[in-house]
């Protein structure tokens, strides 16, 4: 999506809303050392402040004290890879920081699921094998939500990213709503550039460019050839239908896993 239709400011706020898995702690790095922005903290655990009403009613001077300890910057943002997942979030923060504007970062949903479930291997949370965990047929898993503000389970429904970023849109206004694909944005400079562009701020090329960042530890599972075709096959209608919201072919998932 791009953010033509909307002229950049030369400073305000910004929220990277995900998607889980898909590169938001890399574009944090990338972007954190910009000498014009400023990103919230703690960096783990996300803050998610707009996710709790009663933070989200205390007004703008208590975000920017709670989580810019050094102050804000021209530009300030916070990540919280749970806000794609909770549209409410979009109504909560523009009540409170009416130019907010936001990034969401998509990946391959095949490749990012099996990151998702390797993830939750590796936070102890998940216990059945890859081929279970990602049956397409398998309903929805219960969870502890008092230590979860999104599924740790949702793989295949995470990956069905225009469900979410339609309700988003639908809500933000139209200008300030930026997409990027995970693909894209580690392969070079060109992603995070636009990212640049859509803030209004002078390019900026990282020193660590193309490190890999937040990596999970368990080790990639090979995918059994059926489960393949079945995740393919899931994903298929919701990746056209994001072609269409987004007016823009996904070629850098045509070399899927």
């Amino acid at each position: 999506m791009s953010p033509t239709s909307s002229p950049p400011p030369k400073g305000g706020r910004f929220f990277i809303i995900g998607a889980q898995r898909c590169g938001t702690t890399y574009l944090y790095e990338m972007m954190e050392g910009h000498p014009q922005v400023r990103l919230a903290r703690p960096k783990r655990p996300e803050p998610k402040w707009f996710l709790d009403q009663a933070k989200a009613a205390l007004g703008p001077q208590a975000w920017e004290k709670e989580l810019f300890p050094d102050g804000p910057g021209p530009w300030s943002g916070e990540k919280g890879t749970s806000y794609l997942e909770h549209p409410e979030a979009a109504s909560a923060i523009l009540s409170v920081l009416p130019e907010a504007r936001f990034l969401a970062i998509l990946r391959e949903p095949v490749a990012r699921a099996v990151s998702n479930y390797r993830f939750s291997k590796d936070n102890g949370v998940e216990t059945l094998p890859l081929e279970k965990a990602l049956d397409p047929e398998r309903p929805a898993r219960d969870y502890d939500r008092s230590r979860f503000s999104a599924s740790p389970f949702a793989y295949l429904e995470r990956g069905r990213y225009v469900e979410y970023l339609e309700a988003w849109a639908a809500k933000v206004p139209k200008g300030r709503l930026h997409v990027l694909l995970f693909e894209e944005l580690t392969g070079g400079d060109g992603a995070l550039n636009g990212v640049w562009s859509f803030l209004g701020l002078p390019p900026h090329r990282p020193k660590d460019l193309g490190r890999i960042v937040n990596a999970a530890q368990e080790p990639m599972p090979e995918i059994p050839p059926g489960l393949l075709k079945g995740l393919r096959d899931h994903f298929e209608e919701p990746n056209r239908r994001l072609e269409k919201f987004l007016g823009r072919p996904l070629d850098a998932w045509k070399a899927r896993p």
